[in-house]
């Protein structure tokens, strides 16, 4: 894949993790359907923005016609139960990504064709 659209792909997640980092609830405990509120920091640290060689049933992306995933992983243990609706639903990454698919199409004509 051309670097320029992997590039694009990782602005995007990055993209993404600064939109779930501005939109914190301020005060905890926060309210359900809402974002959690920082408190340690812990979940704020968790979000990571990676590279996989793998699609999500673990095979090899060369062999799958040489797609490439961009992950936003979240590290934080407790960070499924937070963002699930059935759980204490306090989503945080699903709102987010919605937001973005607004600004996909944007943000990536201006890697692809700078």
């Amino acid at each position: 894949m051309p670097r320029n659209i992997k590039t694009g792909l990782s602005e995007i997640a990055d993209s993404i993790i600064r939109d779930v980092r501005a939109n914190w609830t301020p005060e905890s405990p926060s309210v359900r359907g809402q974002p959690p509120a920082v408190v340690t920091g812990r979940l704020d640290r968790s979000l990571k923005n990676t590279s996989s060689n793998r699609d999500f049933a673990g095979r090899f992306i060369s062999r799958m016609g040489g797609k490439y995933y961009r992950l936003i992983e979240v590290e934080a243990p407790y960070s499924g139960v937070l963002e699930n609706p059935a759980g204490l639903n306090r989503p945080f990454l699903a709102p987010a990504v919605e937001r973005a698919q607004d600004r996909f199409p944007g943000l990536m004509a201006k890697v692809i064709f700078k």
